[in-house]
């Protein structure tokens, strides 16, 4: 039966069962003509079976009858070599098999045939099967057993093996088994239980224990033992704990019935008293049992607290309470905050729940208050150090907090935090850090102060999109601030964080430039002060506001519109005006082409040179001229349109009328001249 790690085996039968076929013992003379076979495992599972295969390859003399030849197995609960050692593998612990433990085997009969040939001999193979039942028990144990192995032969014909030789009991090299002065032959199996030998830990004592208190921790094996004894080995993992008895042996119980009868035994655990630490112990108690490479015993973790320890931070609470006309506390009436300025404290009580012990045993508790980083003129309290008393239960102690002017505007929060220590610094440091918070009340009003919208003056001014580089945006103060004029004179001042923008102030105006693609911060600070005829109480941060915001440049992409004049008539000799507007200013000299795409006037018909528009600038300019010639034309339709590389601008449209046209009287003259004055036309042809 299995008694530790050691014995670990596969869970496939059919892998255990190719183990043990190369395990053979024959039946025959000895040399290699001897054909009777017998194959042995040399271990079986508890409640398993042991199957003992047979092969017997004969020979029958002529005129041989027919008869049997039997095989039986016997057991016998004795195991060879020393006691204690497992006879398959001696590194296991090994106990002597009871007849419970196996049913009584049988035997398997071969029958030999009749040879009715009366010259020759006839040879055949024969086969069996002998089956052993193994019983099941509540130990974890591997047992031995003998199995001996019995041949009786034919008695009326005489049967040989096939090589000729008389029939005997024989064994192979490195076959199971080995022959006995009786002929028979005697094969060791182990019992392999498939149960494992385990050990737990119960019954800890006190379930709180605490340091300089013994304390009892009981450990029993699982199953009981019933014939192995298990060598024990105790320790603690903390070199100021001792355990009794270090050394323990669970001795066999020889029930092998139930878990009625279980062994067990108490350890003592001896803590030290005191550590000198304040803090709690966790320990892990080991056991190592004897005989196995494999601790089959799960450390015990066991806490263990300190006698002097300090109470947990969730025991200790601090709450304000009001004062008086007198300045005494009014524990009825709880301060949810404090003034600044006023000449009357807060008493703040601090409460430590000391339980049932008194931790930390006979010894008061200090109570040290303290600001945190940058708060420490915005408060001041006396004493700075309390001490609450020793004793079971509750108790408090109390100080008082002022909270002092200073500059800033508005309520704030002020935290602060409660050190408890023990106050006998010989029975171990250590502390607990407990936060306490209570709100700073300031009625001091703002000289100055942003106004609630003054974002959204802001987004309106810079607009949804981001600026270019060169565009100008004009913030107004009087949309940021607000502030009474007839008390302070404020000014402005602006400030940029980053080289993406410029940023300057004149008078109520902020005027920002963008310069280059990227981000800033641009900061606008007011700063107000009081006029001559007023009567101020000053308080430094009462005069300055300040507001933030981001503005993003960013290099758009290009895009020229062009755009004529408002009258699209134009005579032979004369010009008209086309405008190309870049929606930004161009990095660099860029010349618009002007290109037909439409109309009936040939290239002849006009003049049109290329738009330049100057680096740093928006609009550029040129003349689009009717070329007079001495050719009689109907008026005629000219189209263009604006080509920068591969970006094309929209097109603008022309009417070209022919100057040469017949003498009419002046009244049609004027009037031809007053319809193109007022951008119509008319189709005139020369008769």
């Amino acid at each position: 039966m299995r008694t530790g790690a050691i014995f670990a085996r596969g869970s496939c039968r059919a892998l255990k069962w190719m183990a043990v076929l190369g395990v053979v013992f024959a039946l025959g003379a000895g040399q290699a003509a001897a054909q009777v076979k017998i194959t042995v495992p040399k271990t079986v599972d508890e409640g398993g079976r042991l199957r003992i295969s047979v092969s017997a390859d004969i020979r029958v003399p002529a005129s041989g009858v027919a008869d049997t030849m039997t095989i039986a197995a016997a057991i016998t609960p004795a195991a060879e070599g020393v006691a204690g050692t497992n006879i398959v593998d001696a590194t296991k612990m090994l106990t002597v098999a009871e007849p419970t433990d196996y049913t009584t085997p049988g035997s398997v009969v071969l029958n030999t045939p009749r040879n009715t040939n009366t010259a020759n001999y006839h040879e055949t193979t024969l086969t069996g099967m002998i089956e052993l039942q193994m019983q099941s028990d509540p130990d974890a144990e591997d047992e031995g057993i003998v199995v001996e192995i019995t041949l009786t032969a034919p008695t009326t014909t005489t049967v040989q093996n096939k090589g000729g030789a008389a029939l005997a009991l024989m064994v192979p090299t490195g076959g199971n088994g080995a022959v006995q002065t009786d002929g028979t032959i005697d094969a060791s199996v182990t019992i392999d239980d498939t149960d494992d030998q385990t050990f737990v830990w119960s019954n800890v004592k006190p379930a709180t224990p605490n340091e300089g208190a013994g304390i009892m921790v009981t450990l029993t094996p699982k199953p009981t033992p019933v014939q192995l004894s298990y060598p024990t080995v105790l320790s603690v993992d903390k070199a100021a704990y001792s355990v009794s008895p270090a050394n323990y042996t669970f001795a066999a119980d020889d029930s092998d019935t139930a878990d009625d009868d279980e062994t067990f035994h108490e350890f003592t655990i001896t803590p030290p008293n005191p550590d000198g630490d304040r803090d709690m112990d966790t320990i892990m108690v080991r056991a190592f049992v004897a005989g196995s490479s494999d601790a089959r015993v799960t450390p015990q973790a066991i806490e263990v607290a300190d006698i002097h320890g300090l109470p947990d931070a969730d025991d200790i609470t601090a709450k304000a309470y009001m004062s008086d006309e007198e300045g005494k506390m009014d524990d009825k009436s709880e301060a949810m905050s404090v003034m600044e300025g006023a000449e009357h404290p807060v008493h703040v009580t601090v409460t430590a729940d000391r339980g049932t012990t008194g931790y930390p045993a006979g010894e008061k508790l200090e109570v040290t208050v303290m600001g945190t980083a940058g708060q420490g003129r915005d408060y001041r309290v006396e004493p700075t150090t309390i001490e609450i008393a020793s004793g079971t239960g509750k108790k408090s102690a109390t100080f008082k907090l002022w909270a002092l002017e200073d500059e800033d505007i508005g309520e704030e929060e002020l935290m602060l935090t409660l050190k408890v220590m023990g106050a006998d610094d010989k029975k171990g440091s250590g502390e607990v850090m407990v936060p306490f918070s209570i709100m700073i009340e300031d009625a001091t009003a703002p000289w100055v102060s942003v106004k609630d919208d003054a974002y959204d003056a802001i987004k309106m001014a810079l607009g949804e999109d981001p600026l270019n580089p060169d565009d100008t945006v004009m913030v107004m103060t009087d949309d940021l601030f607000m502030y009474d004029a007839d008390m302070y004179n404020v000014s402005f001042a602006a400030s940029v964080e980053g080289a993406a923008v410029s940023a300057s102030s004149s008078g109520e105006a902020v005027t920002i430039m963008a310069m280059e693609a990227g981000e800033a911060k641009v900061t606008v600070t007011a700063t107000a002060s009081p006029m001559s005829s007023s009567l101020i109480i000053t308080q430094d941060r009462a005069n300055v506001a300040q507001v933030t915001f981001p503005v993003m440049v960013e290099l758009a992409d290009l895009m020229i519109t062009l755009s004529g004049p408002e009258d699209m008539n134009i005579a032979e000799g004369m010009s008209a005006m086309v405008t190309a507007t870049a929606n930004r200013a161009v990095t660099e000299d860029t010349m618009v082409e002007l290109i037909q795409t439409d109309g009936t006037a040939s290239p002849a018909d006009f003049m049109a040179e290329p738009i330049t528009i100057m680096a740093g600038e928006m609009m550029g300019t040129t003349m689009v001229m009717a070329v007079e010639d001495d050719m009689m034309e109907d008026m005629e339709m000219l189209t263009l349109e604006g080509r920068v590389g591969a970006m094309k601008t929209n097109s603008v449209s022309f009417y070209l009328w022919d100057a040469a046209v017949p003498a009419l009287p002046i009244i049609a003259q004027l009037l031809l001249a007053g319809l193109l004055g007022v951008g119509g036309y008319r189709r005139y042809r020369r008769r």
